[in-house]
């Protein structure tokens, strides 16, 4: 008598489809308080998006970013987004994806990293590469109505498209011609996420666009396209997104670690404290280990030096008050990050809370920070029309 079966196996491709959230986070709407930017200056924006639909659209861009950042080649990267038909196309102007047939495979290098999970470069030294596990781009492919690969590499076109084929993906084969000379090379990846998958998509278009001038802020070498139009800085974070302000600026340096801090009191008018952190041009939307110790080493050290003056007039300045409408705008380029998760909303090295902790052990920071910021120190704990020293 044949015993019923009480488990099942599913493929990955299954598996990615059913599970997604494991992948890339949360289907379901989620509402938050962002950075947005409006000709080039922060505004704070209320957006509302579905998670993993933003995720997987990052993850394809991460691998044109890692091209070019992180490996070295090329210096452009062209981004569409037609939200009307939820298209997205990235393309960058690197190397070009490998093309060459392997033996041990049976298939062509690009088929099998582009369709096949835990297949990719960064496993061994990550660099300041995005990329984690080898599954980001693959998963994309599984979860898309249609994928479309176009590689120029080797004096060679390599295009292949990958569907839906119901229980499994869906693999053309290969389509290889020699390229026109002197083409440059590169990948361009263009996909619709399936319906089936995600049920909703919300993904606002001045979202979008934030993030894409997130990217563009944090590698201004890189050419960096939207929809056609190329996205302009002026170079700097302070000349781009502060030129009519001057901020508290602080940067932690050490091997394999650099990570900026630019402070604007009284940003919100509404006094509450607002941050937005870039890794590795990934915005966290949750933080970090390294903002966490940020903020609470400048709280503690700044009330610290103000306490001869606090106790001198009698009065206690807390964190409150000193947080009250702040902006800590933070871009941090580093090795091998470590996320909560797959769609990289938080990061987790502990290494980075004690680098940043380091760095803010010196009290004439502090001092420099009361000295030169005379207005806002008044403002601060009710210290009102005092002078400030």
């Amino acid at each position: 008598m044949a015993v019923k079966k009480e488990w099942k196996k599913l493929t990955d491709f299954q598996h990615a489809r059913n599970n997604n959230e494991m992948y890339f986070g949360s289907r379901d709407e989620h509402t938050q308080t962002v950075l947005g930017y409006e000709g080039g200056k922060p505004v704070i924006q209320t957006h509302t998006w579905i998670p993993a639909v933003f995720t997987a659209f990052r993850e394809v861009l991460d691998n044109a970013l890692d091209e070019i950042v992180t490996h070295g080649h090329g210096d452009r990267v062209d981004i569409t987004y037609d939200m009307a038909n939820m298209i997205f196309s990235i393309t960058d102007n690197g190397r070009g994806i490998p093309i060459d047939f392997d033996e041990e495979e049976q298939q062509y290098a690009a088929t099998v990293l582009l369709s096949e999970t835990k297949a990719g470069r960064n496993f061994d030294d990550r660099g300041n590469s995005r990329g984690m596990n080898g599954i980001g781009a693959s998963i994309v492919n599984m979860c898309s109505e249609y994928f479309q690969l176009d590689i120029t590499r080797d004096k060679k076109n390599f295009t292949q498209r990958f569907s839906d084929g119901g229980s499994d993906l869906h693999i053309e084969d290969a389509m290889i011609l020699p390229a026109k000379k002197n083409a440059p090379t590169g990948t361009r990846v263009e996909f619709k996420l399936s319906s089936k998958v995600f049920p909703r998509m919300d993904l606002p278009e001045a979202f979008v666009r934030a993030r894409v001038f997130d990217v563009a802020l944090c590698y201004p070498q890189v050419r960096v396209f939207y929809n056609g139009k190329r996205v302009e800085t002026a170079g700097t974070v302070e000349r781009t997104v502060f030129p009519d302000t001057k901020p508290i600026a602080f940067t932690v340096r050490e091997p394999g670690f650099i990570s900026q801090f630019w402070l604007v009191p009284n940003f919100a008018k509404d006094g509450s404290e607002m941050s937005h952190t870039l890794v590795n041009a990934i915005p966290t939307f949750n933080g970090g280990t390294h903002v966490d110790a940020f903020k609470r080493k400048f709280f503690s050290g700044l009330i610290d030096a103000l306490a001869p003056m606090s106790k001198k007039r009698r009065l206690t300045p807390n964190r409150s008050d000193i947080a009250d409408g702040l902006l800590v705008f933070n871009i941090t380029e580093m090795n091998a990050p470590k996320f909560d998760s797959q769609n990289k909303t938080r990061l987790i090295n502990e290494e980075s809370s004690k680098i940043v902790e380091r760095a803010l052990a010196e009290p004439e920071f502090f001092k420099r920070v009361i000295k030169n910021n005379a207005d806002w120190m008044r403002s601060v704990g009710g210290f009102g029309g005092s002078k400030v020293v």
